[in-house]
């Protein structure tokens, strides 16, 4: 089974999310429908490197806001930005 998952996440480059959605997946059939005792798999998913959002800088912040011309919507946007 690890030999499985080692294809879904090297072949076809499942996230661990998705990865986990197979394996449970896989223990409800084993454990509900064909009613075995138990079922101990234990597998070793890699995790993703966290990404992270590319940040704007001061100036474009600024232009962003001087942009808007109702002073509501400016507001908005600075609290939602912030």
């Amino acid at each position: 089974m690890q030999a499985y998952f080692n294809y879904l996440v090297q072949e076809r480059s499942l996230s661990p999310a998705s990865c986990r959605l197979y394996l449970h997946g896989i223990r409800f059939l084993y454990l509900q429908v064909l009613n075995w005792a138990h079922l101990d798999v234990t597998l070793v998913l890699p995790k993703r490197p966290q990404r992270i959002p590319e940040l704007l800088t001061r100036q474009e912040v600024t232009r962003l806001l001087a942009g808007v011309s109702s002073p509501k919507h400016q507001a908005l946007l600075s609290i939602i930005y912030g």
